[in-house]
């Protein structure tokens, strides 16, 4: 893989951070919502159709629950698997960059100054962290997509 790949495949953390956020954040309106559908009572005869407006409402928010876990769970594996790659590396410098870059999102000049750190001596340690890196044939794979245009 090449650094662009790696760089593109380490990127991807933070947009699967706010993927995980955004459906936790549908998960937990979903369940809102679902405590809101309440059936009205009243000594009125009626027919049963809001019980089963009621339930089904309530079915289609499970399923929609469980189709966001699976998705939940498929991104969480990946984030696990970015961070497990970083941690693979040996040289504690080269996992604190990656870590404050990919991991935290710090911008290049932020790094610098908190490593104590030429901005382009930071730059540098990147190209070398990245040519560390160990990732997953999988991320390979992934990679090759995302270049390709196929993953858009």
């Amino acid at each position: 893989m090449t650094s662009q790949e790696k760089k593109r495949w380490l990127s991807r953390y933070q947009s699967i951070n706010r993927q995980v956020k955004s459906k936790l954040d549908e998960i937990e309106r979903l369940r809102s919502l679902e405590t809101k559908i309440t059936p009205t009572l009243s000594d009125m005869p009626k027919g049963g159709g809001v019980s089963n407006k009621i339930e089904l409402v309530t079915e289609r928010i499970d399923e929609i629950e469980r189709q966001m876990s699976d998705e939940l769970k498929d991104l969480v594996d990946t984030r696990a698997e970015i961070e497990a790659a970083i941690q693979g590396i040996d040289a504690a410098v080269y996992r604190e960059l990656l870590e404050r870059r990919y991991i935290y999102g710090e911008h290049w000049e932020q790094i610098a100054v908190d490593m104590s750190y030429d901005y382009r001596w930071v730059l540098r340690l990147h190209g070398k962290a990245l040519e560390r890196l160990n990732t997953p044939q999988k991320a390979t794979m992934i990679c090759a997509k995302m270049y390709n245009g196929s993953m858009r």
